[in-house]
């Protein structure tokens, strides 16, 4: 449900910046983050372990 409400206040905050052209958004799990976001933060640490459960309850849910 959190994650949920997240993505909806994210979607209008776009939408309300720009109605003509809203943002584009992402939505980024946990431990599979792409090299593009995670370049932005030098001092990132990729966790397996993480990306791990994060495919697991992906893969439970679909």
């Amino acid at each position: 449900m959190d994650r949920k409400c997240a993505m909806e206040t994210v979607l209008q905050y776009c939408k309300e910046k720009n109605e003509k052209k809203p943002q584009k958004s992402y939505l980024i799990h946990a431990g599979l983050e792409p090299l593009t976001f995670t370049n932005v933060f030098p001092s990132w640490e990729h966790r397996e372990d993480i990306a791990e459960i994060t495919e697991r309850v992906s893969y439970s849910l679909h």
